[in-house]
């Protein structure tokens, strides 16, 4: 085997790895996206309370409102679970922001169990990575050992 044929096999040996790396990244992110979508569950969690809460209830926490005097397995349903819960007096705040990462200051304050004081907005669940920077990572690196490999062939003739 001469040394073009040597290169050629050793990158193979390396893009054909790296080629199922990549789409093994992409099904993975997909398929996480798809399990952590939970949205249609707590949608229909929330609806099944319809009953005991009234249908103009569950529609403000479907659209992630809260409002005084409704209890935290509706603010759990409607924002999530807090990132942490501090006493206050006669009762217990719920954060939902993280100060170190400069987010604005989004909590909710329970009194006896019910909401008696809503700040800030809901907090928003987003990916840093989307399907198309893992796709394009991937892809770029995939092409930077390709373009590697030609240029390391083509300098062996």
């Amino acid at each position: 085997m001469d040394v073009g044929e040597t290169v050629f096999w050793t990158l193979m040996a390396i893009l054909t790895p790296l080629s199922f790396v990549s789409f093994g990244l992409v099904a993975w992110w997909m398929v996480r996206q798809r399990g952590s979508d939970s949205d249609t569950d707590r949608i229909e969690a929330i609806w099944q309370k319809r009953a005991l809460w009234s249908e103009d209830v569950c529609r403000q926490l479907i659209d992630r409102k809260i409002a005084a005097g409704m209890g935290p397995e509706m603010v759990e349903l409607a924002w999530g679970k807090p990132r942490t819960v501090q006493p206050v007096t006669a009762g217990e705040q719920w954060s939902y922001s993280d100060a170190s990462l400069g987010q604005a200051d989004n909590y909710v304050v329970f009194k006896n169990r019910q909401v008696v004081e809503v700040a800030g907005q809901p907090p928003q669940p987003r990916s840093r990575w989307g399907p198309w920077s893992v796709i394009v990572i991937s892809l770029g690196i995939s092409l930077l050992v390709t373009v590697i490999a030609l240029v390391v062939v083509y300098l062996m003739r």
